[in-house]
């Protein structure tokens, strides 16, 4: 498996040869929006490690056919995390807001809830225990995504 920057390039490149017209910028910038991102920039700066800054996280963690789930919605990061504190469950972070979710929809994203990466994130996608975690996330959606939506 490549990493996440490498398979949205991937995926730019197949978008690209169904059209012609893109130039490489715009077929980057266009994979990237398709995953949640505002531009390729963007992505690349949440896929390596960082929170996005003032874009937020994108929508990457929030497929379409995760939408049957029932979900705890938060303004804000903190707000999830200190919900989850409370209920238990997992912190996904979407754009500038938090998410806590279930096991099961863990797994519907196709990342395993028992994974020991969880643990000293403390079952936060977005803590900053978990880079590597979230970097080799990130590629595993990537590669599936087509699957997610």
């Amino acid at each position: 498996m490549h990493d996440a920057i490498t398979e949205l390039k991937i995926r730019a490149k197949h978008r690209r040869k169904h059209d012609v017209s893109l130039a490489h910028q715009q077929s980057l910038d266009k994979e990237a929006q398709a995953c949640g991102f505002a531009h390729f920039a963007h992505a690349r700066r949440v896929l390596n490690g960082d929170d996005g800054g003032p874009l937020g996280w994108g929508k990457l963690l929030v497929p379409s056919r995760c939408g049957g789930f029932t979900n705890e919605w938060c303004r804000s990061l903190d707000e999830a995390v200190e919900h989850q504190r409370q209920t238990g469950g997992y912190v996904l972070p979407y754009q500038r807001q938090g998410l806590v979710v279930t096991r099961d929809y863990v797994e519907a994203l196709g990342l395993d809830p028992d994974a020991p990466d969880w643990g000293p994130a403390q079952n936060n996608f977005a803590h900053p225990e978990a880079g590597g975690f979230r970097q080799a996330s990130y590629a595993q959606l990537l590669a599936r995504l087509d699957d997610l939506r």
